[in-house]
């Protein structure tokens, strides 16, 4: 691109700027917003970039002749200062060429215009695809995961099932007639030892066999796993897989009643020991470069 002219770069930059702002608009990358809380201040970013890029300036000087398009940009993608022109070279250069949009295209027209509906205008059946393909990328919109915390779980499934709770006592003389008719069960296929004592053996001794295999040895403690002795309420796990087990918005989650001292802020999302805000919602609009 060193060869081109000032008004090529005016033309890209505004191409550039127009899919800018349908990204914004769509909310599909929020992390190039960074800190500004305005469209005006994102489109200024923007044009400095593009200015230091088509001067070659830092960070955009740092070439590797062995890297592909996708790879220089990729190095860019993290730095503030290029993120935003970064990301839109990945989306442009992650284009592939094929005929499948075509062959679906085709497919659609094939079955609007049927052999009993053939004497369709063409723009009629080109209106009718193309909110066929709009109702069909709308359905395949992708939304965020909701976190549900733990103590929230029974009044949800209340709400959901839209059924009256089940009240403490009844729910209590259910569970212990079950628990009478499971053992009374269990009472007549278990024989019955009464009559011979000596029948009875102690399960917690181990018997001549087991002596023999060896397995009435105690197993030897895992090397890094903390002993407790019986009774005590807490235990130690180890790390594992960045999974952190004192984070306060896990203990949140997980937690049966609301604490108020480890209660995160709702406009504060926790990563590591690092408070970030949230991105702003910015709504784009048509921009001149």
């Amino acid at each position: 691109m060193e060869h081109l002219s000032v008004a090529a770069y005016g033309h890209a930059g505004q191409f550039l700027i127009s899919q800018l702002e349908q990204e914004v608009n769509s909310k599909r990358a929020p992390h190039i917003l960074g800190s500004h809380r305005t469209w005006e201040e994102l489109t200024q970013l923007f044009r400095v970039q593009l200015i230091k890029y088509m001067r070659q300036l830092p960070p955009f000087d740092q070439h590797n002749k062995d890297d592909t398009p996708i790879e220089y940009w990729s190095r860019l993608l993290d730095r503030e200062d290029a993120s935003i022109l970064a990301y839109l070279a990945i989306k442009l250069f992650s284009i592939a060429t094929n005929s499948i949009p075509d062959e679906h295209t085709g497919s659609a027209f094939t079955r609007i215009n049927s052999s009993d509906q053939s004497n369709q205008n063409a723009s009629t059946v080109v209106a009718m695809v193309q909110v066929l393909q709009h109702e069909h990328r709308n359905s395949h919109h992708q939304c965020n995961p909701t976190l549900i915390r733990f103590r929230d779980v029974p009044g949800l499934i209340r709400s959901t099932d839209g059924l009256p709770a089940t009240p403490l006592k009844d729910a209590e003389s259910d569970s212990d007639t079950d628990e009478l008719e499971v053992s009374e069960s269990d009472d007549e296929c278990m024989p019955s030892n009464n009559n011979n004592p000596e029948s009875t053996v102690d399960l917690d001794e181990p018997g001549d066999w087991e002596i023999e295999a060896g397995l009435d040895e105690e197993p030897e403690q895992a090397p890094g796993v903390d002993t407790r002795t019986p009774g005590q309420d807490c235990f130690e796990v180890a790390q594992l897989n960045g999974v952190d087990l004192s984070n306060p918005l896990l203990w949140d989650l997980l937690c049966d009643t609301p604490d108020q001292d480890s209660e995160p802020e709702s406009n504060v999302s926790t990563i590591g020991t690092q408070h970030i805000t949230p991105f702003a919602d910015i709504h784009a609009s048509p921009t001149t470069f």
